[in-house]
C-alpha cells in the first residue's frame, strides 16, 4: 500500500509540476528617473552559463567567485544604450526572493542613466541556441514586450530622437556669425 501511495504522489507531482523551461529567462525593465532597474528571472542553466563563461568556477565553491563572474557575464552580455548612442554605466545587482522556486534565480540588476533606446541580450546564449529572453518594458503606464533570441539579439525602445530645433538654432547662429564677418571686412 506504501509503494502504490508514493508510486501516485510521484506521478501527480510529476504531472501537475511545473518547472520553468531551462532556456527561457525574463526581463522586466524599469526606468527610475536617472536610473534603469531590470528584475530578471534566470532559470537554472545560469549557473552552466557561468560556468562557460568562467571555467576556473568549475572548481570554486566560494559565493564571491561566482557573484565576480555573474558581475562580469552581466556587463558583457546585457548591454544597455541611450538615446545618444552611449552605453549605460553597469551600478551593480541585488539578488530577489526566488518566491518558493528553486529552480530559478531572481536579481535586480541596475544601471546608471535615463533615456534608454536600445538593449542588447546575449544572455544564456552560450548554453542555448534555442534561448529565448523575455523582456517587459513598462513606461507612462502601459508596457511593451519584447523578446531576444540567437538571430535577433537587440531591440529598440525608443529612436534617438533628430532635434531639429538644435540644427535649425546652429545652422542661424552660423549663417548669422558669416553675415557678421562679412560686414566687418
Amino acid at each position: 500500500m506504501k509503494k502504490l501511495i508514493l508510486f501516485l504522489v510521484f506521478c501527480f507531482s510529476s504531472i501537475f509540476g511545473k518547472a520553468h523551461e531551462a532556456n527561457n529567462a525574463f526581463f522586466q525593465i524599469i526606468e527610475k528617473g536617472h536610473s534603469v532597474e531590470i528584475q530578471a528571472e534566470f532559470p537554472w542553466s545560469i549557473r552552466s552559463a557561468l560556468i562557460q563563461f568562467n571555467p576556473s568556477l568549475e572548481n570554486s565553491s566560494e559565493r564571491k567567485d561566482f557573484e565576480k563572474t555573474f558581475e562580469d557575464y552581466i556587463k558583457v552580455n546585457l548591454v544597455l544604450i541611450d538615446i545618444h548612442g552611449d552605453t549605460m554605466p553597469f551600478s551593480g545587482f541585488s539578488e530577489l526572493p526566488n518566491n518558493g522556486h528553486s529552480h530559478q534565480n531572481n536579481y535586480s540588476i541596475n544601471y546608471t542613466g535615463e533615456n534608454l533606446s536600445q538593449i542588447i541580450n546575449t544572455i544564456l546564449f552560450n548554453v542555448y541556441d534555442s534561448q529565448v529572453n523575455y523582456h517587459t518594458y513598462q513606461f507612462d503606464g502601459s508596457e511593451k514586450t519584447f523578446e531576444t533570441n540567437t538571430v535577433n539579439t537587440h531591440f529598440t525602445i525608443r529612436k534617438p530622437s533628430q532635434n531639429i530645433f538644435a540644427w535649425v538654432v546652429f545652422v542661424g547662429l552660423l549663417l548669422g556669425l558669416l553675415l557678421f564677418w562679412k560686414r566687418t571686412k
